[in-house]
């Protein structure tokens, strides 16, 4: 936008999202609103409005503090309350647990009601179980506030190979008998970088062979240069075209995009710069914007 400029003024649609087989439900755009909800995890990140659609999660993992990513959350948890469903659950940077109390405990001072809700400071490399065979792993990230992204690791049980065709009576004595019959293994199927430097995501290998990435890329062209954009905490696309073979991800979609881009041009400058194959592999979250 240019100095001086009148604002942009943004609608912003829920967009559905297929990410390689996972349905997301998707608002994303940069200073305005960020939440994802993935029905599959019955789990949301971040709560920029407290829409209807998304009080029906109990399990909140929050990236960071700033309103376009937390600005939701005491209408998500008046919703649920509304509804007399279970107390929302807000997984948090430990860093900032006492203040997202404090944000609520105002909020219930305002209500005059109890607003019954549960904040969990978490830090990175910690096991949030979400399901028998399904955690989120916090990792650290690089904004402007204390930060962080997650990743979603799928445990898959197979029965091992030497027991493989014993009869079920058989295997069920083993196991009485404490005899370890499957081999487990895990998988990174998804990840949330919320708002970073791509730096920080160089200390993650993990993230970066996620079977699916949700990526911020605020900023696209020279209208904002990489300096800056790393200044302000956030990745630019520079920051992909120099570390495209690092992003070994099935399926990546590229998000928070700044308004200054329509969708339209936001997809012209991401095919235009990005490597074949790394852009044959990426969905562009943008949105048109009205002046």
């Amino acid at each position: 936008m240019r100095c001086g400029a009148r604002p942009v003024l943004t609608t912003v649609e829920l967009q559905r999202i297929d990410l390689a087989g996972l349905q997301l439900d998707v608002v994303s755009v940069a200073g305005i609103e960020s939440r994802v909800d993935i029905p599959a995890f019955d789990v949301a990140v971040d709560v920029g409005r407290g829409d209807v659609a998304l009080a029906r999660r109990r399990r909140v993992l929050l990236t960071h503090a700033h309103v376009d990513h937390l600005g939701g959350i005491a209408a998500h948890v008046g919703s649920r309350a509304l509804w007399r469903l279970p107390p929302p659950v807000y997984f948090v940077p430990e860093e900032i647990r006492d203040e997202v109390e404090l944000l609520l405990d105002v909020w219930r001072r305002l209500q005059r009601d109890a607003m019954p809700a549960e904040v969990r400071g978490v830090v990175a490399g910690e096991r949030i179980p979400l399901g028998r065979d399904l955690d989120a792993i916090p990792f650290r990230t690089d904004h402007r506030v204390p930060s962080l992204g997650y990743m979603f690791v799928q445990r898959t049980r197979r029965l091992r190979a030497d027991r493989v065709g014993l009869p079920g009576h058989v295997l069920a004595t083993l196991r009485r008998q404490g005899v370890v019959l499957e081999d487990s293994t895990e998988e990174v199927v998804f990840a949330v970088t919320g708002d970073t430097c791509f730096e920080a995501l160089l200390e993650v290998p993990e993230v970066l062979s996620a079977k699916r990435l949700m990526l911020e890329v605020t900023f696209l062209d020279e209208r904002v240069e990489r300096a800056s954009a790393r200044a302000k905490g956030h990745t630019h696309l520079d920051d992909l075209v120099e570390h495209a073979a690092c992003l070994q991800n099935e399926a990546l979609l590229l998000c928070h995009i700044s308004t200054r881009y329509s969708t339209v041009e936001a997809e012209r400058i991401v095919r235009e710069r990005l490597p074949a194959d790394l852009m044959e592999r990426c969905t562009v979250l943008a949105t048109d914007s009205l002046r």
